[in-house]
C-alpha cells in the first residue's frame, strides 16, 4: 500500500536527489533544467500544504502570465516532468503518484495550407534562370512534389532514384524512418535532367 502524500517540505527536500536521479538516467541538461523548473513552480503554487491531484490538474491547466491559454505541448511537457518527479517520490516513499492516468488532450493541428501551382510557378521560373538550373529545379521539385525536409534532401544519393519504376527509394526521414516515395513523371523528368 502506498504511503500517503507528505508535506511540500518533504517533496522539496527530494529535489537534490531527483536532480541526481535525472543525471544518472542520462537526462540532457535542458531536460534536467526544464524538469527542475517545472517541479519548483508546482511546489511554489502548492505552498505549505500537501499536494493533491486537483493541484496537479490546475497547475497543468493554468494560463500563461498574460492570461492566454498555454499550448498543449507545454502542458504535456510539464505533465511529463511532474510524472517523473512523482514516480521518483513514490520510489523514495515520500508521496503517492498524483499524475497517474492524467493526460493532456492533443489539440488537432490545422491542415497546412495547400500551395497552388500559380504560387510556386515564380520559384520554378527563378530556378530555371539561375546559374545551376537543372540542380535548382530538381531541388524545388523534391521539396514541392514530395514535401521532403531539408535534412532528407541533403542526405539523398543519385542511386536512390529508380526512374524506370518511378520511385525514390530509402529516404531517411524524421525519427529514423526510412520511406520509399513515388516519383511522378514530372519529378522524374526534372531529376533525370539534372
Amino acid at each position: 500500500r502506498a504511503a500517503p502524500p507528505r508535506s511540500r517540505m518533504n517533496l522539496r527536500a527530494l529535489l537534490p536527489a531527483f536532480a541526481q536521479h535525472l543525471v544518472a538516467r542520462g537526462a540532457a541538461p535542458r531536460t534536467h533544467a526544464a524538469y527542475e523548473r517545472t517541479v519548483v513552480a508546482f511546489l511554489e503554487i502548492v505552498g505549505g500544504r500537501d499536494a493533491t491531484r486537483p493541484d496537479v490538474e490546475a497547475f497543468v491547466a493554468r494560463p500563461r502570465r498574460d492570461g492566454r491559454a498555454r499550448g498543449a505541448s507545454t502542458k504535456r511537457a510539464e505533465l511529463i516532468a511532474l510524472r517523473a518527479f512523482f514516480a521518483f517520490a513514490v520510489r523514495e516513499g515520500a508521496a503517492v503518484d498524483l499524475t497517474d492516468s492524467l493526460a493532456v488532450k492533443r489539440e488537432r493541428r490545422p491542415d497546412p495550407p495547400v500551395v497552388m501551382p500559380v504560387e510556386v510557378a515564380p520559384l520554378f521560373e527563378a530556378g530555371a534562370r539561375s546559374g545551376a538550373p537543372a540542380r535548382n529545379l530538381a531541388v524545388l521539385g523534391l521539396f514541392h512534389v514530395l514535401g521532403l525536409r531539408v535534412h532528407e534532401l541533403v542526405a539523398l544519393d543519385v542511386s536512390q532514384l529508380d526512374i524506370v519504376a518511378g520511385v525514390l527509394r530509402r529516404v531517411h526521414g524524421k525519427g529514423g524512418t526510412v520511406t520509399d516515395f513515388p516519383a511522378p513523371p514530372t519529378l522524374a523528368a526534372l531529376l533525370s535532367y539534372w
